[in-house]
């Protein structure tokens, strides 16, 4: 089997067979609208790592208490 012939079968594509991109077309940067709670991605995160370890102390709690 040919080289080309992989190629169009697979999905598989070279850079060299990707087309060149347009001028200003993903070379500038794009101002991120801020979350629509919390007021940015980092407090946001923030609040997850919070709840994850609440959670992982209740947890734990429940587990010393009902193993006595």
């Amino acid at each position: 089997m040919s080289r080309e012939f992989i190629r169009a079968h697979s999905g598989d594509t070279l850079e060299s067979d990707m087309p060149e991109p347009e001028a200003g077309h993903g070379t500038e940067k794009r101002e991120e609208e801020p979350p629509p709670f919390l007021g940015s991605w980092r407090n946001i995160y923030a609040a997850i790592a919070l709840y994850l370890v609440a959670l992982i102390a209740l947890f734990t709690l429940f587990t010393r208490s009902f193993n006595r």
